[in-house]
């Protein structure tokens, strides 16, 4: 059964994340309807460094054990009482970078290195054989609205510098964070003016 999509409801400054409170206190009371009417085994919470707090007390409170998987970036400063607070509601941890694992390997042996997940999908022969051996710039302009809007021109910026020092050496990709952001990142290129940059297809794997 499928809740809800967040992907494109990820906010970034104060403004933002009030203005999507409405959606998340929604997407709570749905989640608790749910655990209510289903037997769950399992719950695998991933990033979210400022709902996964609330969505873990509502998932404890019918005793579902929770796998926390690419812990939110806290562990980078690393914020210690947050830190904490992911241990103390996680059964298992799950980390993709080795920093990430010694964080938490302080304060619970439960806790796993995984890898990062997107090295298992690179396979540089075929890339190569594919693209002439022509090199790959791929863009991943993030996960919320207003990041799109920040950084995009700047990335662009940087692309049209490295065509210009080698026109036939580079493959330029976008790669959307979702379909919800397509829209967004096709009007902006236009403004841009950058039409190498293609649009990686979003049931690409």
């Amino acid at each position: 059964t499928f809740i809800s999509n967040i992907a494109h409801k990820h906010a970034i400054g104060i403004l933002e994340r009030i203005d999507k409170i409405k959606f998340y206190n929604d997407l709570c009371k749905k989640l608790r309807e749910f655990l209510s009417k289903n037997k769950i085994h399992k719950a695998v919470l991933i990033d979210n460094p400022h709902y996964n707090f609330k969505l873990a007390k509502i998932i404890k409170e019918f005793d579902i054990p929770i796998v926390s998987y690419i812990t939110p970036y806290f562990w980078m400063f690393p914020d210690l009482k947050k830190v904490k607070r992911l241990v103390d509601y996680s059964k298992k941890i799950i980390t993709i970078y080795k920093k990430e694992y010694e964080i938490y390997n302080r304060f619970t042996p439960e806790v796993y290195y995984f890898g990062h997940p997107l090295i298992s999908l690179i396979n540089d022969d075929a890339i190569n054989s594919k693209y002439n051996k022509k090199t790959i710039i791929s863009l991943f302009p993030g996960s919320r609205e207003h990041e799109i809007y920040l950084i995009l021109p700047k990335m662009i910026e940087a692309l049209k510098v490295l065509n210009k020092t080698d026109p036939d050496r580079f493959i330029f990709y976008i790669k959307p964070a979702s379909k919800e952001f397509l829209r967004i990142i096709i009007k902006k290129l236009k403004e841009l003016k950058f039409p190498l940059l293609r649009i990686w297809d979003m049931e690409d794997k």
